[in-house]
């Protein structure tokens, strides 16, 4: 009588399919919870550097860093703000990095909307390559150049991210959750500009003899008088006079709004059926045992 019947082959294939359905589906769950727990808020944004000291008229730049730390960033909708009264637009203002926020459509690259009040948005894809996602830190966003118009007499204005700020993630079924943990501003102090100072007029003493001395623009006439003593020649006097320089004002203009456009959505990553498939086979190799 052969030693490997029919059934003991059934109950040994069985065993195998346990031994490694049970382990991998174990794993697998494992595995989906640790992408559940990254997705917790860790994200920061930071202003570098996060202070400088310019003069009126001089622009301010900072390079605008993400630190996703353990999340997978795929959207950003980005709000900077700045006190109009002392900081306006200089050039494009803010810069994309396109090369990791290229958009949604990479024809048309983000364009960050300015607002007169101070206000900067602007919406930062990866666009539809899932592997684009943004996982390593001091990855740089984009670079915020503004110029000084107004001196802030000794104190400092604020560049800050606004409250609106998100971070959004693309992890399976934690997409599009904000995990933005914290964000950390700028401070500019705006010093005056350079004035010049008029050369002072020198005015002569009766001590002490002008350097130069003027000639007067009127004819001199001599007439004789009978026996007198020499006549007074008068001195001429020059007057200095200052002329005051205007500096002009500019007001920024105003710049209309767009509406936002939200992230799209993408599909999850649960992947445990594997193990339940293993599982299956298990109960389907029983049954097989039991009517053989």
């Amino acid at each position: 009588m052969s030693l490997l019947t029919p059934k003991k082959l059934i109950l040994f294939g069985l065993a195998v399919i346990l031994l490694i359905a049970i382990p991998l589906t174990v794993y697998l769950v494992g595995k989906q919870q640790e992408l559940k727990s990254k997705a917790s808020p860790a994200t920061t944004l930071t202003f570098q550097p996060s202070s400088a000291t310019v003069a009126v008229g001089q622009n301010v730049t900072f390079d605008i860093m993400i630190n996703p730390n353990s999340n997978f960033v795929s959207f950003v909708h980005l709000v900077i703000s700045y006190d109009p009264t002392k900081l306006e637009k200089s050039g494009n203002g803010l810069s994309i990095n396109t090369n990791v926020f290229p958009g949604f459509d990479s024809s048309k690259p983000p364009a960050p909307a300015f607002d007169p009040t101070g206000k900067i948005t602007v919406d930062l894809a990866i666009g539809a390559n899932p592997s684009a996602f943004i996982q390593k830190n001091n990855t740089k966003v984009g670079t915020l150049t503004l110029k000084a118009i107004a001196s802030t007499n000794g104190i400092t204005t604020p560049i800050t991210f606004g409250s609106e700020t998100q971070v959004l993630t693309g992890q399976g079924d934690q997409f599009n959750t904000n995990v933005l943990s914290s964000t950390t501003p700028a401070s500019v102090t705006i010093t005056e500009g350079a004035v010049a100072t008029p050369t002072p007029t020198l005015t002569p003493s009766l001590t002490q003899a002008p350097q130069a001395t003027p000639t007067p623009t009127s004819t001199l006439t001599l007439t004789p008088t009978p026996a007198t003593g020499p006549t007074a020649t008068p001195t001429p006097t020059l007057a200095l006079t200052a002329t005051p320089t205007l500096t002009p004002t500019t007001t920024p203009p105003a710049v209309t709004t767009p509406t936002p456009t939200m992230a799209p959505t993408g599909p999850g990553d649960i992947i445990v059926g594997i193990g339940a498939f293993g599982i299956i086979l298990s109960i389907i190799g029983g049954f097989l045992l039991f009517i053989l």
